[in-house]
């Protein structure tokens, strides 16, 4: 029998997941869809996306999670926006600026970095990947472990046997997000 790939993206998820129900957080994963639908001769018609990874809700608040566990240094724009119609960091940036409660994360794990864990507001993302990281001066195609560290909330973990435990609580007691006051 075959041995299953492992997949430490969706470890990450699992993860994060459980520790958020260990905690007694609302946490709603949502799956990824199939690939596509109506597909024929290898043509895709459409498919369907997720707006994020994760919708938890703690009271007063609910939070938008989209998770990347990445293994080097950078991530690419491509990991967090697939082409130019995908528009979900944008749109959950948008829920966070329109209604009050709603705060919207990239949640990114830096498996190089032992296991770095780290928030950053969506709108943040957003901006980033909309001016190419010219904030860095040339033009980028990927955001940087340093841009993250700098411009996110740390979300501590420690290391079970085999699997990690993440402790939210620094990303639940975040009001909102006042792109002023930097984190």
């Amino acid at each position: 029998m075959a041995k299953k790939k492992k997949n430490p993206g969706k470890d990450f998820e699992n993860d994060l997941k459980k520790s958020a129900d260990d905690r007694g957080i609302f946490c709603l994963r949502l799956k990824d869809p199939a690939a596509s639908f109506g597909q024929t001769d290898g043509n895709l018609r459409f498919s369907l996306r997720n707006l994020c990874d994760f919708v938890m809700f703690e009271y007063p608040s609910l939070y938008l999670a989209e998770c990347k566990s990445h293994l080097k240094s950078a991530v690419p724009f491509k990991a967090l926006k697939s082409s130019d119609s995908d528009n979900r960091i944008k749109e959950m940036s948008e829920k966070s600026i329109s209604h009050k409660n709603v705060n919207s994360f990239v949640i990114f794990n830096w498996r190089d970095h032992d296991n770095f864990t780290v928030a950053v507001p969506a709108t943040l993302v957003d901006d980033f990947i909309k001016t190419e990281g010219r904030c860095y001066g040339k033009p980028r195609k990927s955001i940087p472990f340093l841009w993250t560290r700098e411009h996110g909330f740390g979300i501590k973990h420690r290391l079970k046997k085999v699997h990690y435990e993440y402790l939210l609580e620094s990303l639940i007691t975040i009001e909102k997000y006042d792109p002023e006051v930097q984190p």
